[in-house]
């Protein structure tokens, strides 16, 4: 659904003239060319005591590999775009604020840096609704505390609806508490995600994520059929890696024997050269014999 955001600013009157152009071109590129799942409505502020915009839905978060959504708030202050905006957890009747989380407190306050070192003339709400997604995917700020009834349901759905283009992707259900892992609660809430989707989207939506889906698993199993061909393909390089070795092995117990079996006819070769090269004693006794009797008959 395409909003009249310069129309809710001038109604708002909560912004100065000379900025209600920037304001409206900063909420453009969020809920319009960026298509974030918030909806743009005029609400009383009792932090400022006067009436601002309000964003009001979800962030798109990703746990144990599957997707999940928080609910916030984002009030828009009047002094914007000068301070950022406030950024509130809503949870639903059937969630609960973590403890300790580094980006929120115990009222669902959240605090982030790039809140905290907002510029006018660098920050824009899209990259910080992008920070809130990827820290909120690292530790969920909210957990499931129970399962819901009919009535809780349709509050969820009603408190969340955006009006907007629905997102591109697997059913998702709020997060919760990240140091959940047992496997009967997570199935517990995909469940729950699913079922709160049913209830919420056209059947020609449902047709559509079901192609989706299609898509995905296919997609999945070839990935599945890469890996496997990875694997075959690793275990024939380690078998010719391991007859590589064993003929290496082979090639230098020979080159071993060689050089002994050289060194071996080098040592025979040297004894013979020098039993050549020994002189005979009888032998030159007897020449110096015929020496000395040639100079006596001389």
């Amino acid at each position: 659904m395409t909003y009249n955001i310069q129309q809710l600013i001038i109604e708002s009157k909560a912004y100065a003239t000379k900025l209600q152009g920037k304001v409206g071109s900063i909420l453009y590129d969020l809920l319009i060319n960026h298509r974030a799942p918030l909806r743009p409505t005029i609400e009383y502020f009792e932090l400022e005591k006067r009436n601002v915009i309000l964003l009001t839905g979800i962030v798109p978060t990703k746990f144990n590999n599957s997707d999940f959504r928080i609910p916030i708030k984002m009030w828009i202050s009047s002094k914007f775009p000068f301070y950022p905006p406030y950024v509130y957890l809503t949870p639903t009747s059937i969630m609960k604020i973590a403890s300790n989380h580094p980006n929120c407190n115990k009222d669902g306050r959240v605090q982030t840096p790039y809140l905290n070192q907002w510029n006018i003339n660098t920050s824009n709400l899209w990259d910080l609704f992008k920070e809130l997604s990827v820290l909120f995917s690292a530790k969920t700020p909210v957990y499931a505390i129970g399962r819901p009834n009919q009535h809780a349901i349709n509050a969820q759905h009603n408190q969340h609806s955006t009006n907007t283009q629905p997102i591109r992707k697997p059913p998702s259900q709020h997060s919760y508490q990240s140091d959940i892992t047992d496997d009967k609660a997570l199935l517990i809430a995909k469940l729950l995600s699913i079922y709160e989707d049913a209830l919420s989207t056209p059947n020609g939506e449902l047709k559509l994520r079901q192609q989706q889906y299609n898509t995905d698993i296919d997609k999945l199993h070839k990935i599945k059929a890469s890996i496997k061909q990875i694997e075959d393909l690793e275990g024939k390089v380690n078998e010719q890696k391991n007859k590589l070795d064993e003929t290496v092995n082979k090639l230098e117990g020979t080159v071993k024997r060689a050089a002994k079996r050289l060194r071996e006819f080098d040592e025979k070769n040297v004894e013979d050269l020098e039993i050549i090269k020994k002189p005979n004693t009888r032998e030159l006794i007897e020449i110096d014999s015929q020496i000395a009797a040639m100079k006596i008959y001389s």
